[in-house]
């Protein structure tokens, strides 16, 4: 199918980053992260959703430094990070345990306005259990406005992971 998009030039012009994206969500999705890359490279227009494409492809096979990069040049490139990529990254700070970055990360969130998005709280405080910082992780939890079952639970799992599981 890619032969055949590339024979016909449909890559070529501004219009179809659509079709571009998802031949990069493809290779993506099949483990191919050097050719995902290479079509994410190859596209006239790159946007937020392509650089998602092989950002959560990263995530997902647990490539977290190669995420990191990904974060790095899409940023480099003028693009603002949405719900996904942020999501992607802080997944990738709480696999590494890397407080730093997810501090980083978490400081782009505010800046871009969403850190009390459900999906968003959800993932920083998980983010925050995994790296070991219970008390940031337990200051996001009580500022989210709705807390659903995620967040009870990476709340919850976070305590009893760090000896914090007894009542008596």
């Amino acid at each position: 199918i890619h032969a055949e998009i590339k024979k016909r030039g449909l890559l070529l012009t501004e219009r179809n980053v659509v079709l571009g994206t998802a031949l990069v969500d493809m290779y993506s999705k099949c483990g191919l992260h050097v050719k995902a890359r290479e079509m994410l490279d190859e596209l006239p227009i790159r946007n937020i959703v392509s650089w998602n494409a092989l950002l959560v492809g990263y995530i997902r096979d647990g490539l977290v430094y190669e995420a990191i990069k990904c974060f790095e040049k899409l940023r480099q490139e003028g693009l603002s990070p949405d719900g996904v990529t942020f999501v992607c990254m802080l997944k990738a700070c709480g696999s590494m345990s890397d407080m730093n970055v997810g501090r980083y990360v978490h400081g782009k969130i505010i800046e871009g306005g969403c850190d009390l998005d459900e999906v968003i709280g959800n993932s920083l405080v998980d983010m925050y259990v995994k790296c070991g910082n219970l008390d940031e992780a337990l200051q996001i939890f009580e500022r989210m406005p709705c807390r659903n079952l995620e967040a009870w639970t990476s709340i919850i799992s976070g305590y009893i992971g760090h000896g914090h599981g007894s009542f008596a």
